[in-house]
């Protein structure tokens, strides 16, 4: 509609710098638009915001940082400022962490890690990067630029994805191939460029493993390509402005939306929703870079030249999940040999109160998904039954309603479920046991026990009962013997 945000959006080829595409404005040519001619990708110029944390994480592990360092991640922080002054850095939402490595900080986009990194490296490390891939604005050396404070145009953002797209190999853009007189003959060619390689390939791809946890589990969601993908998300102040950049091995694009005329924040009424990075932007990605890669065969980024780790572990915390971690925040990550996490999440502390929803009586599926939408992790035990059908919940651990504090398995449901199934399995050995542990062993198995209490042959009194009161004397069927399961064994027990 008219009275919405506009978009900007340029493509480039990594290997080349070519540009593939290039929206600047709606409409050039309509007499009614009084910005129709500006083009809004290479001219307009707006604050990047979280985008530009791909660059400071750049200059952070230029300066020796790894991914798997930790940094406190409160909802505010002081930053000093050396000067005695201090710099009040919130992060969206007031939302709040404990210490986050930068690989999960960068993945939820948390601004008071970036804030102490910067403080850590200094302003020039970024501004430095920035030149390097190609940011030719005006850039000054303050502690905001980790925020994305300072004013670029997309054309600049492509060029930069692009140079993280290829390893750290820079190709400036170019929009003209060749040029031909009126006869089709060539007088001017592009020739073909190397590039030039202007940030260490090992810290290229350390980059490009964050901003894949981005696009996999963090603010990047909604730019998925269903292939490797890499990105971040950057929303300005007062949501003014709104990006997302993203590569792929074959394409880098920057998208920016927002108002033309200027500073105009991008929340309702005056927008139908709030605009954020991984909104709008983000969409507007997926669906561009899906379209455009539609005939490419989707290649993986290049490593380093290792294989790398994958893990399982808690994606918001960087370590491996423990029992009470919400099966939600549970995902891969792949990690350079030696850096992978390998202890486990510290939190949790202990076992949380949920709302554990209701499975007994239903069928397994209908129960499986109810309680994997509440953060389980399902495990099915079969029961054979002649009342229930087969594949009803007979019974549920733990059982439902509301503020139910989970076990030390945390996480996990078990289901009993009906099965029409008597498979065969062997009688354990209880010869010899007392009645409540030979008991215990049968049931714990899925037998039921029967129990006879007396001595050998029906007599009244006999040396086992005053020697070995309540042990079991005699079992059937035989130790050993094969029968279906939830048989019944009959124990004979010497009188107590």
């Amino acid at each position: 509609p008219a009275g919405d945000p506009r978009g900007a959006v340029v493509a480039i080829d990594p290997s080349t710098g070519e540009i593939r595409a290039l929206v600047g404005g709606r409409d050039y040519t309509d007499p009614l638009d009084p910005v129709a001619r500006f083009n809004l990708a290479t001219d307009g110029r707006r604050q990047p915001g979280s985008a530009f944390k791909s660059l400071v994480l750049a200059a952070a592990l230029e300066a020796g940082w790894q991914l798997t360092d930790t940094l406190p991640a409160p909802a505010s922080i002081a930053v000093p400022l050396g000067d005695g002054r201090t710099w009040e850095v919130s992060n969206a939402a007031g939302q709040g962490y404990d210490d986050l490595t930068l690989r999960t900080a960068t993945a939820l986009s948390v601004n008071t890690v970036f804030a102490q990194l910067v403080a850590d490296i200094g302003p020039e490390a970024v501004v430095d990067v920035a030149r390097r891939v190609g940011i030719t604005s005006p850039l000054s050396a303050l502690g905001s630029i980790a925020l994305g404070s300072q004013e670029v145009s997309p054309l600049e953002m492509a060029g930069a994805t692009a140079t993280l797209a290829t390893g750290g190999v820079r190709h400036d853009p170019s929009i003209i191939r060749r040029i031909t007189d009126a006869d089709g003959v060539v007088i001017w060619e592009r020739p073909d460029a190397a590039g030039a390689q202007v940030v260490d390939p090992a810290v290229a791809e350390q980059v490009t493993l964050a901003l894949q946890d981005v696009v996999a589990s963090g603010t990047g969601v909604g730019a998925q390509l269903g292939r490797p993908t890499a990105g971040k998300t950057g929303t300005s102040q007062d949501n003014a402005d709104a990006w997302f950049t993203g590569y792929t091995p074959d394409l880098a694009v920057a998208v920016w939306v927002g108002f033309p005329e200027g500073r105009v924040p991008m929340v309702p009424p005056r927008t139908r929703v709030e605009v954020q990075g991984g909104g709008w932007p983000a969409e507007i990605f997926a669906r561009f870079g899906t379209a455009a890669l539609a005939d490419t065969v989707a290649t993986p980024f290049a490593g380093p030249g290792v294989d790398l780790v994958t893990v399982t572990v808690d994606l918001t915390r960087d370590c491996l999940p423990n029992p009470w971690t919400p099966r939600r925040l549970i995902g891969e990550r792949s990690y350079l040999p030696g850096t992978e996490p390998t202890t486990a999440c510290a939190e949790p502390a202990g076992p949380p109160t949920v709302d554990v929803p209701p499975g007994t009586g239903l069928g397994v599926a209908e129960a499986r998904e109810a309680l994997h939408a509440a953060g389980f992790t399902v495990v099915e035990e079969p029961e054979h039954s002649t009342t229930v059908p087969p594949g009803r919940v007979l019974a549920q651990e733990p059982p439902a309603g509301a503020g139910q504090v989970l076990g030390p398995d945390g996480f996990v449901a078990t289901l009993r479920v009906s099965s029409a199934d008597r498979t065969g399995t062997v009688v354990p050995d209880v010869l010899g046991l007392t009645l409540d542990l030979a008991r215990q062993n049968l049931e714990s198995q899925g037998f039921t026990v029967q129990v006879r209490v007396g001595c050998p042959d029906g007599v009244a009194s006999c040396t086992g009962a005053a020697a070995r009161p309540g042990v079991v004397w005699q079992q059937h069927p035989d130790v050993g013997a094969d029968v279906p399961v939830h048989s019944p064994v009959t124990l004979d027990v010497y009188p107590a």
